[in-house]
């Protein structure tokens, strides 16, 4: 076996993980695993959980395990948590794609790391924690889910990262500022985009599909604010009926400001 390790491995553990580096098996159950070392499902449920406590596989729910292809000196293996989101989605046959903080750093958006990734799904709504790391599910109805890029994991290229686009997680930055705390942050980050004419016409698609009535209402009125083409945004103030009601541009400011009437905006913006 060429697994090493500086923590003391029973017999089974020994012989599950030279069965796990013969395989290359990334994920399985309890029912898989005790086939396969011919245990019963007591012994084979007993020895997952102790391999569990002891930081040497990650468990994604009860009887479902993340294995590490070789462990760390010391023992203790922690799987990315790309491969975690992947496979405990999996499990739950679940559409999903990553968005939030950790998406805004890929993207290049901002230079915060994100301790925690947000998973858009239409599943599962909670934390969860995977060894060291965790992760926050947000359910959302399945016809929200969309406007995404996949990239191989370099570790494993059958796992894919689900990210949402540029434009669909600047979209979610306006459509879920409570939850992340971006307004007005997102209308600078679509400024900065105002003359590329792919991104806005991607944006404003995405809104019409993915948004609601508030989220079309800002974006229309930001694009129109800054000065792009009538004709990229036109869709949006269409798709807008009669309203008395207005919303504030900067939900977290003071509602003062003027009064767009086309838009139903208050101007609450500082700039």
């Amino acid at each position: 076996m060429q697994i090493k390790s500086s923590a003391k491995l029973s017999a089974f553990e020994g012989r599950f993980l030279s069965w796990v580096q013969m395989t290359g098996t990334v994920c399985a159950d309890n029912k898989q695993i005790g086939s396969a070392l011919r245990l019963a499902p007591i012994q084979s449920s007993d020895l997952l959980s102790r391999m569990h406590r002891r930081g040497l596989i990650v468990q994604l729910r009860r009887g479902l395990y993340l294995l590490p292809q070789k462990l760390p000196p010391g023992g203790v293996w922690q799987p990315s948590v790309d491969l975690a989101i992947w496979f405990f989605l999996k499990d739950k046959k679940a559409a999903w794609q990553e968005t939030g903080p950790s998406a805004f750093n890929y993207h290049g958006l901002s230079e915060q790391v994100a301790n925690q990734p947000v998973v858009y799904n239409d599943k599962f709504s909670g934390k969860r924690q995977f060894g060291r790391l965790s992760v926050v599910f947000v359910k959302v109805p399945a016809e929200r889910l969309g406007g995404i890029v996949e990239h191989d994991l370099p570790s494993d290229p059958k796992v894919k990262r689900r990210m949402g686009s540029l434009a669909r997680i600047i979209l979610d930055a306006v459509y879920d500022y409570s939850r992340f705390g971006t307004l007005p942050k997102a209308y600078r980050w679509i400024e900065q985009r105002k003359e590329d004419s792919r991104f806005i016409k991607e944006l404003v698609n995405l809104s019409l599909r993915y948004g609601n009535v508030a989220t079309n209402r800002r974006i229309g009125w930001l694009l129109e604010r800054i000065g792009v083409a009538p004709s990229l945004y036109q869709a949006l103030r269409k798709s807008l009926k009669p309203s008395t009601s207005f919303i504030p541009a900067d939900p977290t400011a003071p509602k003062r400001g003027k009064t767009n009437m086309r838009w139903n905006i208050v101007e609450n913006l500082n700039s």
